[in-house]
Formats: structure tokens, C-alpha cells, sequence
């Protein structure tokens, strides 16, 4: 049996924070998706994605409270924006992989290091109506009408969310399990307009009932289990 990177029970949290965030869930197209993935992934068929298609989650937002597990004291707070990749095989389990993080604080930065997130820093800006990572994409968002949480369990969202997360960064696949509590989840549904200098990441306008996917600001609680190493 691998055992954790630190000397806790992994089936205990380790880490909790709050995370208060626009999040964007697209189709990309399977070939764009195939070309993105590291060694050892693949695609796992999504039934809530359109045919020639694969999920890719989008969230730019504000974390606090971050530290470890049943930590009296405040936390951190900073902006972080997350690309991930849910819907994958890796050594034939389901799982989402987070592809790229960007953060304006350096030490969560470096606390992500054992866990294998490829975190980074950037002056990401977060405010109201707006949000961007420098050089990497900007989002207008605005909230609508509309009952979130139904849009998101059809969509497949809910399903996509409650995957174990696996990273690499740190140069060997490391597992952890993320409870997104998102019974008690805010959530409102949201349109945007995203503007993207990725080659592979569209510009586009998302509303009420687009084809291309859907948005939705959303406030959780989450906690964060000890990384096992695969």
C-alpha cells in the first residue's frame, strides 16, 4: 500500500479553505483535450459532454481561510484561478487533473509542492464584473436568473467535482481527495465573456442554455486529504 507524503491518516482532511469563485465549464474538442494531456492519462468517456467533446473546468476567484485542517487561527487568503481537466483515466481509476493553477501569494505556492499541483505566481486580479490572469485570459461575468444547482447536476458538474484529484508536477503522479461540501454550497448561475491568449482556450460568451457550456459563481467550503503518492 503507498502511504501518504506526511504522517497522517489519509482518510482524514489535512487541509480546509474557502473559495468564493466564478467557475466556467466548457467543451473542448476531443483532439485539442488528447494533445494537452500528459503520460499515462487519457480521456474517460464523459455522458454529459456533446459528441467530439471533453469538459474542461475554469475557476478565478478568491480563496481564505486556508490552512491546515481544524487550524484555529485565521488562514491565508489570496486570488487563485484553476484550469482542470476532469473526466480522466489514470491507471484505470477516474479522476480530474489539475492542469495549471495561478496564485498571488507565494507561500501557498510552495504548499502545493507535495501534492503535485503546477501552481504558480501571478498579480491575478479579482473584482466585481471582472477578473483576469495576465497574459493567460480575462473573464466579464455578470449573474442571471436561473436555478444553478439543477443546470450544474444535468450538466454533469456535480458528477465531475466529486473525482479524486491527480497531479504531477512534482515529477511522479500524487493523488488527493478534495470534499467540495457542495450541499452547502452558494450558487448562482452566471454569464460571461471570456477572453483567452491559450491557442487551445476559445474566446466566447456564455448565457442561459449555451451549447458551448455554462457558468456559475459558487461559494464552498472545501477540505483537502494528505497527498498520496501513486
Amino acid at each position: 500500500m503507498n502511504a501518504p507524503l506526511v504522517d497522517l491518516d489519509f482518510a482524514r482532511p489535512l487541509g480546509q479553505g474557502r473559495y468564493a469563485a466564478l467557475f466556467v465549464w466548457l467543451h473542448l474538442p476531443n483532439r485539442q483535450v488528447d494533445a494537452l494531456l500528459p503520460p499515462a492519462f487519457s480521456r474517460a468517456a464523459c455522458p454529459f459532454s456533446p459528441g467530439g467533446s471533453h469538459p474542461l473546468v475554469l475557476s478565478i476567484g478568491r480563496q481564505s481561510g486556508v490552512g491546515p485542517a481544524h487550524w484555529p487561527g485565521k488562514g491565508w487568503a489570496y486570488n487563485e484561478a484553476i484550469l482542470t481537466l476532469p473526466w480522466l483515466h489514470h491507471q484505470g481509476q477516474l479522476c480530474t487533473w489539475p492542469m495549471r493553477l495561478w496564485l498571488d501569494r507565494r507561500r501557498p505556492v510552495w504548499l502545493g509542492r507535495p501534492y503535485g499541483f503546477p501552481k504558480q505566481r501571478s498579480p491575478l486580479q479579482v473584482s466585481q464584473g471582472q477578473a483576469e490572469v495576465p497574459g493567460v485570459f480575462s473573464v466579464q461575468h455578470q449573474p442571471i436568473h436561473g436555478e444553478a444547482r439543477t443546470r450544474l447536476r444535468r450538466a454533469g458538474v456535480l458528477a465531475g467535482l466529486g473525482q479524486p484529484l491527480v497531479a504531477n508536477a512534482s515529477g511522479h503522479p500524487v493523488r488527493s481527495w478534495m470534499d467540495w461540501q457542495l450541499q452547502d454550497a452558494e450558487l448562482t448561475s452566471a454569464a460571461v465573456q471570456l477572453k483567452s491568449a491559450l491557442p487551445w482556450l476559445p474566446n466566447l460568451v456564455l448565457g442561459e442554455d449555451s451549447p458551448q457550456g455554462l457558468a456559475w459563481f459558487m461559494t464552498h467550503s472545501w477540505t483537502l486529504t494528505a497527498p498520496e503518492r501513486l
